[in-house]
Parts: C-alpha cells; sequence; structure tokens
C-alpha cells in the first residue's frame, strides 16, 4: 500500500491524453492548466482509495512478454510518484488497463 501522504503527484494517461497531477502546498494542481479548479478532497478520497490496491500477480518481470496480457498498449495507465526517505522519489506504475 502507499501512504496518501507521501503522494506528491500522479499522471493519469488515456485516449485523450496525458493528465500530470502535482501537489503544491495550496492543494493539487493540474500541470496541464494550472488554472483548472481542482477538488483536492476528491483527489485525496480517490487517492486513498487506489491506495490499498495490491496486484494479484507481478507481470512486469524481466523480458517478459506483456502482450500476452493484452498491456502492450494499454488503454489507461495511472503512475503515481511519492516521497520517501532522505528527500527521494520513486514513480511507481501499478495501473493498468488492458483495451
Amino acid at each position: 500500500s502507499i501512504d496518501i501522504e507521501n503522494i506528491t503527484g500522479f499522471t493519469h494517461t488515456n485516449t485523450k491524453g496525458t493528465h500530470i497531477f502535482e501537489r503544491q502546498q495550496n492543494g493539487w494542481v493540474y500541470n496541464n492548466d494550472s488554472h483548472f479548479p481542482m477538488n483536492t478532497d476528491f483527489v485525496n478520497t480517490t487517492l486513498e482509495a487506489l491506495s490499498s490496491i495490491s496486484a494479484i500477480e507481478v507481470l512486469d518481470r524481466e523480458g517478459e512478454d506483456l502482450s500476452a496480457y493484452g498491456l502492450v498498449e494499454p488503454q489507461m495507465t495511472l503512475s503515481i510518484t511519492e516521497s520517501v526517505t532522505d528527500g527521494k522519489q520513486i514513480t511507481r506504475l501499478p495501473y493498468l488497463n488492458k483495451k
């Protein structure tokens, strides 16, 4: 699971494009349009729900052919960037939706 307090941003990619969101001091900002009104409570509630999702099986093994799972060109991806110790950040790509 992911501690939502450590999430610094997330990127959602679908058939309509890539949407980048970043946590700032005053809440969440949509990087594609910084004037877009963000509902911080909705974003936090959604991230909280997603943070408890875990994989049944890890498919991204070295050299594994993801086409067997229909994931070469996923319809949707969601990557989450989180702050970890020593100010470093990691990005996870746990959520894929096959076509």
